[in-house]
C-alpha cells in the first residue's frame, strides 16, 4: 500500500518543482517543507523518475546526510564531506578512472602518488563514519588504487623542484582550509565531468535531525564550500551545477532567532543558500486524499457479523474531518501514514458500556472507535491529547463541527448521566451550564435527538460552539475513557 500511495503525492508537487529547477541560474536551491512531510521520500523519488517527473534522465544525484558529521569537528567536517561525495561517487557511477589526466602542476596529486596507501587507508577510514559498506565500494576503490599506483611510477623521477616541495609541504600543513585543493577535491571535480551531459546535484538532506546546537555550524561549513567561487568558475569547490538544502525555513528561522537573538538579520544569512527563491513544498490535498483512502480500507465486524469499511459507520462523529484539519495544521506526516499503512487493517470488536447503566454500545457505534484510530495514526493516546489541544488553541475550522459536536454531546450524556422522565438534563461544560432536552424514547445514544440546547442564565441562550470548544469536548471523552488501553 505505502508505494502504491507515492505517486498521487508526487506527482502535482513534481510539477511545480520540475518548474523551479529550470529557472535560469537556480543552481542554489533551499527546498523547505515541516518535519515528515515527505521532503526525502519526494527527492528521492522526483530523481529516481526523472523521465517521468524531470522530462528526461537530466541530473546525477547525491545525497548528503549532515546527521552523520554532527559529532566531528569542523575539520572532520571538512574532510567527511569530500570523502563522502566521493564514495557515493565511486558507487553509484560506472567511473572510467584511466581516462582521468593528472598533471604535476596539481601538486596534490604528488602527495597521492606518494603515499598511495595512505591515501587508500584514509578513504576506508571514512566509510564507517559516513554509513556505508566497503562491499559497496570496493570496485571504484580497486580502480583507484591502481591508477595511483601507475601515476606513482610515472612521477617518483621527478623529485628535485623543492618549490613543489615546499608547496606541498604548506597544503599538508593546512590541509583543510577553505582555499584547500588537494587531490580528493581536484579527483571529485573530474569524475563529477563523467556525467553524460547531465547536470551534477549535490542534495544535503536532513538538516531538520540535526540538533539545534550543531545545525548552523553544519550550514556555516557548507556556506564555505558554495562560497568557493574566488577562482572558479561554478558556485562550489567541487562544481556541482545545483546544490539542494533540506531543511523547515520556518524552524531553522526560530532556530536562529533563539541563538542570536530576534534583532539578528536572519534574511541576510540564509539567502546565500538559494539563488532565486525558496521552494515551498506544499502537498496537503495530496496528503488529505493519500490519508482518506487508506481510512476507507480499515474494516471493523457489525453486530451482524458482516466485515465494513470505516466509512460505512452508521455514526460519523467527524474523522475524516479532524484528518483535515491535523494535516492542514501539519500535526500528521507522510512518516506516520507509511507507518500506518503497515499496521493491522482490521479494527478490534470491543464493547462500551455506559457508567450510569444505560446499556452498552459496540465500539464500532462509538466516537472511540474513530479515537482509536486517530491515535495510531499520530502515534498514541498522548500524542493524540496534545494534537487535539494544538488544534483547540488555534481554533481551527472544520467542517461540520456543529453536527459532530451534538452527536459528542450524546455521547457524553449517555455515557455520564441516568435518564429522565422528561428527557431534560442540565450539563456543565465549559465554564457554562446548559439546558439540553432529548427526545424521550431513545434506547441508547444512537437514538438520541436534541430538541433544545441552551445556556441557562444567558442573554443569548441559542448555542453555537466554537471550533474550539468542539475540541475541548473531543479531548474530555477522550481522557475519560483513556485508550491507552486501546492504543498501546
Amino acid at each position: 500500500m505505502a508505494t502504491e500511495i507515492i505517486p498521487e503525492l508526487i506527482e502535482e508537487a513534481a510539477f511545480h518543482f520540475k518548474n523551479h529547477l529550470n529557472l535560469d541560474s537556480n543552481e542554489r536551491i533551499l527546498f523547505s517543507g515541516k518535519f515528515g512531510k515527505g521532503k526525502t521520500t519526494f527527492l528521492t523519488e522526483f530523481f529516481n523518475q526523472q523521465e517521468q517527473y524531470a522530462g528526461g534522465e537530466l541530473y546525477d544525484t547525491i545525497f548528503l546526510d549532515p546527521v552523520n558529521y554532527t559529532v566531528s569537528s569542523n575539520e572532520d567536517i571538512f574532510k567527511y564531506i569530500k570523502y563522502d561525495i566521493l564514495l557515493h561517487l565511486l558507487m553509484q557511477r560506472k567511473v572510467e578512472l584511466e581516462n582521468i589526466q593528472f598533471t604535476f602542476q596539481e601538486a596534490a596529486q604528488y602527495y597521492l602518488a606518494s603515499h598511495p596507501f595512505k591515501a587508500i587507508g584514509g578513504l576506508l577510514s571514512y566509510i564507517p563514519k559516513i554509513g556505508m559498506l566497503i562491499d559497496e565500494v570496493k570496485p571504484g576503490l580497486e580502480k583507484l588504487h591502481e591508477k595511483i599506483l601507475a601515476l606513482k611510477k610515472d612521477t617518483e623521477a621527478v623529485t628535485e623542484d623543492n618549490k613543489a616541495s615546499n608547496f606541498l609541504q604548506l597544503l599538508q600543513e593546512q590541509p583543510y582550509s577553505i582555499y584547500e585543493n588537494d587531490v580528493i577535491t581536484e579527483l571529485i571535480r573530474k569524475l563529477l565531468l563523467q556525467n553524460n551531459g547531465k547536470q551534477n546535484v549535490l542534495v544535503i538532506d536532513n538538516l531538520d535531525r540535526i540538533d539545534p546546537e550543531h545545525i548552523f555550524r553544519i550550514l556555516n561549513i557548507f556556506s564555505v564550500q558554495m562560497d568557493y567561487s574566488l577562482w572558479q568558475t561554478k558556485m562550489d569547490k567541487f562544481n556541482f551545477d545545483k546544490v539542494i538544502v533540506v531543511c523547515d525555513i520556518h524552524n531553522v528561522r526560530n532556530i536562529y532567532a533563539n541563538r542570536y537573538g530576534t534583532n539578528v538579520d536572519f534574511s541576510g544569512y540564509i539567502d546565500k543558500f538559494y539563488s532565486s527563491e525558496i521552494f515551498y513544498f506544499q502537498n496537503y490535498e495530496p496528503l488529505r486524499k493519500a490519508h482518506h483512502n487508506i481510512l476507507r480500507q480499515l474494516s471493523f465486524i457489525d453486530e451482524q457479523e458482516n466485515k465494513k469499511g470505516l466509512n460505512q459507520l452508521g455514526t460519523d462523529f467527524g474523522l475524516f474531518y479532524l484528518v483535515t484539519a491535523m494535516i492542514m495544521q501539519n500535526l500528521v506526516s507522510l512518516r506516520q501514514m507509511l507507518n500506518f499503512c503497515a499496521s493491522e487493517r482490521d479494527l478490534p470488536e470491543l464493547i462500551v458500556v455506559s457508567k450510569k447503566g444505560n446499556g452498552e454500545r459496540q465500539l464500532y457505534n462509538t466516537p472511540l472507535l474513530e479515537m482509536m484510530v486517530l491515535a495510531k495514526l499520530v502515534g498514541g493516546y498522548h500524542e493524540l491529547t496534545k494534537a487535539i489541544e494544538i488544534l483547540a488553541s488555534n481554533n481551527t475550522q472544520i467542517s461540520n463541527h456543529e453536527q459532530h459536536f451534538k452527536l459528542l454531546v450524546n455521547f457524553e450524556l449517555w455515557n455520564n448521566f441516568s435518564e429522565t422522565s422528561n428527557g431534560e438534563y442540565t450539563w456543565r461544560f465549559d465554564g457554562h451550564e446548559f439546558r439540553i432536552n432529548i427526545n424521550e424514547d431513545w434506547d441508547d445514544f444512537a437514538g438520541m435527538t436534541i430538541r433544545r440546547f441552551e445556556k441557562i442564565n444567558s442573554s443569548f441562550p441559542e448555542y453555537t460552539p466554537s471550533y474550539a470548544v468542539y475540541y475541548k469536548l473531543y479531548n474530555k471523552i477522550l481522557h475519560e475513557f483513556n485508550l491507552l488501553k486501546y492504543v498501546e
